[in-house]
């Protein structure tokens, strides 16, 4: 599994795992992506 965030086309982050079982690997993407979304938001409105 594979996660690229971009933003303004530059990568934020960057990850890769090995996927275990279809259900938990997209459990594991939904979980890691809402976590992301948060922080980015986060940062966006640290930044103004």
């Amino acid at each position: 599994v594979h996660d690229c965030y971009i933003l303004s086309q530059g990568i934020v982050s960057w990850e890769s795992s090995q996927q275990k079982s279809s259900t938990e690997a997209e459990y594991m993407a939904m979980a890691t992506t809402a976590s992301k979304v948060v922080w980015l938001q986060h940062l966006l409105h640290d930044l103004g």
